[in-house]
């Protein structure tokens, strides 16, 4: 029950539809959130101060994203009468529901990488910089610019960290700025619900890349453009090593870069390779830093 005192305090008040006249006098001061059809989902009533009753329809995500995962189907277990005595059969794990890429997490990202986006230097113009993530005494967007300097990031952190919401931020911000990008993803990853964006003109998702694959990819590049690799530990020895080295080493000015997240100590690990190339470019953050030890 909405007290008198909240009532008087209150300029905004919102009543979806309600089961009787009576419940929604007592939030809006009318009956009509009661009357409110069941068939349209989030058709609701707004009171703004004492004299406006505005109607409006607010959002409503329901059902599954297209390219979603399907439900885990019923499970059936037989149960003869000779083993009637014996422990029950136990139904196989399910998918954890932090696995689920939902609408709603797409939602708030996107919300959040909107109010990130708005905190950029002015004068930000180049195709490779890149919204890494916000900081600073006065809040800013922070990220490398990839065409000066070592083309190079890395993003290292353990699973579940938020390595790969740092890669997808990185990857609309270079779709944003005008530059393509081949997608790498030989894991599950929320990157790939980015592989039908426009922009982004090849998506990988074999734990294996080839050199003649990748180097199409490569060449079909018709301007600036990104190659980012979400869980680049397992292509270590890929057969397109080389390849990945070759966007390392050309060097500050060229219109191609690399950005590729991985576990930290595997990422740290071995003295050359492709992974030691992109170290060796010093550009990076860590999602989940962990405390120096103290000396003894």
């Amino acid at each position: 029950m909405v007290s008198a005192d909240i009532r008087a305090n209150t300029s905004l008040r919102i009543a979806l539809r309600m089961t009787d006249a009576a419940e929604s006098a007592d939030v809006i001061d009318a009956p009509d959130a009661a009357y409110l059809s069941r068939a349209v989902p989030g058709r609701a009533y707004v009171r703004l101060g004492h004299a406006s009753l505005v109607p409006f329809q607010a959002g409503r995500i329901g059902g599954r994203r297209p390219g979603a995962a399907a439900p885990d189907r019923p499970w059936v277990a037989s149960a003869a009468w000779p083993s009637l005595g014996r422990p029950a059969s136990r139904r196989p794990a399910a998918r954890t529901a932090g696995e689920e890429i939902t609408d709603l997490k797409l939602l708030v990202e996107q919300i959040r990488r909107a109010e990130a986006w708005q905190l950029r230097s002015p004068g930000i113009g180049s195709p490779l910089w890149a919204l890494a993530g916000v900081g600073g005494d006065e809040l800013t967007a922070l990220g490398p610019d990839l065409s000066d300097g070592t083309p190079a990031f890395i993003v290292a952190g353990p699973a579940r960290s938020g390595r790969s919401a740092v890669l997808a931020s990185m990857t609309r911000s270079f779709l944003a700025g005008g530059a393509q990008v081949v997608l790498v993803t030989p894991r599950p990853s929320p990157l790939r619900a980015l592989a039908s964006s426009p922009g982004v003109t090849c998506s990988f998702e074999q734990s294996d890349i080839g050199k003649d694959e990748l180097s199409a990819a490569l060449t079909a590049l018709t301007g600036p453009g990104a190659v980012v690799i979400d869980d680049a530990d397992l292509l270590a020895d890929c057969e397109a090593a080389g390849e990945l080295s070759k966007i390392i080493t050309r060097g500050g000015g060229c219109p191609l870069a690399l950005v590729l997240a991985g576990d930290p100590d595997i990422l740290a690990s071995g003295i050359g390779g492709w992974l030691a190339d992109a170290r060796r470019a010093r550009r990076g953050c860590l999602t989940a830093p962990r405390p120096c030890p103290k000396a003894t």
